[in-house]
């Protein structure tokens, strides 16, 4: 595992010479309901990330904690930045990355609110800076039907928000940090992220649609379908860093006009 907090200078430059990709993993710092911790999105994003490049041998970054987290601001502890700092802080911390001759960046998020800001961030970075940056989210859409195999009733859950799923992983990797008298309760989430009025969302923020901070059946969270969810993404993950490594640098570039 090449973490770049945990090597000297001149191991970092064995590292960069060897392979020229690393991962930036993101989350945030807020609330995420009754028995979920704060740090829930960015112990997956660290956890994750850690495991993919021990696999595939390519630099990973420390874990950027806070994220936008604005929408549940209401619940005590969130933390939270601007859209604008967080996609200058990403592209900032690429280009250094950049100077130091990292080609080839994959930004691992694991928070939605972060999403739209790091996609710009890294057309950002390919355009104006010809580094091709890819921003991959946690439990990727190609997952989309393993995750209703095993959580067949959340699957109209849709944008769950401390579930079943995401209680599974915690569950499987920080099982000591969830509060099991609290998920014994039994309490559900809302049945959907957001609200809608004729087909226009009016819900701004979480506590708009859900008084608990939560989305979907925590209760159906287990260790085991932590395990197996767990397992399939950073399989996938794995994949698409092989993918990023072997394609030429040149193909992930901008194209010229057209003749």
């Amino acid at each position: 595992m090449v973490l770049l907090e945990n090597i000297t200078w001149p191991k970092a430059r064995e590292q960069i010479l060897k392979c020229d990709v690393a991962m930036v993993p993101i989350g945030s710092t807020e609330q995420h309901g009754l028995h979920l911790p704060m740090g829930t999105d960015h112990f997956l994003a660290r956890f994750i990330s850690r495991e993919v490049t021990n696999r595939t041998g390519i630099l990973c970054t420390p874990t950027i904690p806070i994220g936008i987290s604005d929408h549940h601001i209401q619940f005590w502890g969130t933390l939270t930045v601007t859209p604008d700092t967080l996609r200058q802080y990403m592209i900032e911390t690429c280009l250094s990355l950049k100077t130091h001759g990292i080609h080839k960046i994959i930004i691992y998020n694991c928070h939605g609110g972060n999403q739209l800001a790091m996609e710009e961030a890294a057309r950002i970075l390919r355009t104006e800076h010809r580094l091709p940056t890819f921003v991959c989210h946690v439990v990727a859409a190609s997952l989309a039907s393993y995750v209703n195999e095993l959580f067949g009733h959340e699957g109209a859950y849709a944008g769950a928000h401390c579930g079943g799923a995401e209680t599974s992983l915690i569950m499987a990797m920080h099982e000591d940090l969830v509060d099991k008298v609290e998920l014994a309760k039994g309490t559900r989430g809302a049945e959907k992220y957001g609200k809608q009025v004729f087909g226009t969302p009016v819900a701004f923020d979480v506590i708009d649609f859900s008084s608990n901070g939560m989305i979907g059946i925590p209760a159906e969270g287990t260790k085991e379908r932590g395990m197996k969810l767990l397992n399939r993404t950073i399989e996938e993950m794995c994949n698409f860093v092989e993918w990023v490594k072997k394609t030429p640098l040149d193909e992930m570039l901008p194209k010229p006009h057209i003749e």
